[in-house]
């Protein structure tokens, strides 16, 4: 029975461990973001140009790859590029970097929260996506 309760208080607590990420150098309130989809952001872009957003959605990265997309399938062509700031600093709450030790391409593929400014201007490498998310101040992804 005790190992029962040990199993079921493990399982319950790696069930709700996430990664966060969070800027140390700006400060700012989850109320300035503005919550929408890249779905809504794709279809309004003039709406959020310029606009402080947070996004939930998959996250894609790899060498010249890097985007959020509406679902799980990776050319959907509803894309929005993420511009990361290699030189500012997103940290854990153990001071680790995200940009450290190649941390981003394990959560590729993954849903993903993501708080920072929207850029209709920049579409990414090569052109292909529908905007940009930059200023990255907040990233958030399930453990790993």
């Amino acid at each position: 029975m005790k190992y029962s309760i040990l199993f079921l208080v493990v399982i319950f607590n790696s069930c709700s461990v996430v990664d966060k990420y969070e800027s140390s150098k700006i400060s700012y309130s989850t109320d300035d973001y503005i919550k929408s989809s890249v779905k809504d952001i794709i279809d309004n872009p003039e709406l959020y140009n310029g606009k402080k957003v947070e996004l939930q959605a998959y996250f894609y990265y790899s060498i010249e790859t890097s985007f959020l997309s509406t679902d799980a399938k990776l050319n959907n062509g509803e894309n929005i590029w993420v511009e990361f700031n290699y030189f500012s600093d997103l940290l854990d709450k153990e001071g680790k970097s995200l940009y450290k030790e190649n941390k981003l391409s394990n959560y590729s593929e993954e849903k993903v929260k993501i708080r920072g400014i929207y850029d209709s201007g920049n579409n990414g490498h090569l052109g292909v996506h529908k905007g940009s998310i930059k200023d990255i101040v907040y990233f958030e992804s399930p453990a790993k």
